[in-house]
């Protein structure tokens, strides 16, 4: 191989190393706009729980929301003597909403957060009772 030969491709090797150097750069932004654009717009949010037979507020009902995949992710909060719940950030998707009050039946319903009207109103039956819908 002759020297100009040689010269041609060590630059060649060189500006390839170079361009390919700088392609990390230019995806990374890319990258990042797509993960801000898959992550859900934060709210937050108000949970009035109510008794299913008589529509009074209940106070001290433990509230879970979860979200994300396999609902890995969650926020807890017990409402006051309004029997209202106020969560903040959570992302604006569908998510779970866990009630547990004592002498009441669990409920776990979904809830579409882009749609759900504030406060986000939820009963619950006395143990025993019929379910009301």
């Amino acid at each position: 191989m002759s020297r100009e030969m040689f010269r041609k491709l060590r630059t060649t090797i060189a500006c390839v190393f170079l361009l390919l150097g700088f392609l990390p750069v230019a995806i990374c932004p890319a990258q990042e706009e797509d993960r801000a654009a898959k992550k859900s717009q934060k709210i937050d949010i108000q949970i009035l729980v109510t008794d299913g037979k008589d529509g009074t507020p209940l106070n001290n009902v433990q509230v879970l929301v979860k979200w994300g995949e396999g609902e890995s992710e969650s926020q807890k909060a017990v409402t006051n003597g309004s029997g209202i719940a106020k969560l903040k950030d959570i992302p604006q998707e569908t998510v779970t909403i866990r009630l547990v009050a004592n002498s009441y039946r669990l409920v776990a319903p979904s809830v579409n957060l882009k749609t759900a009207k504030q406060p986000i109103k939820l009963s619950l039956d006395k143990e025993g009772s019929h379910i009301s819908q």
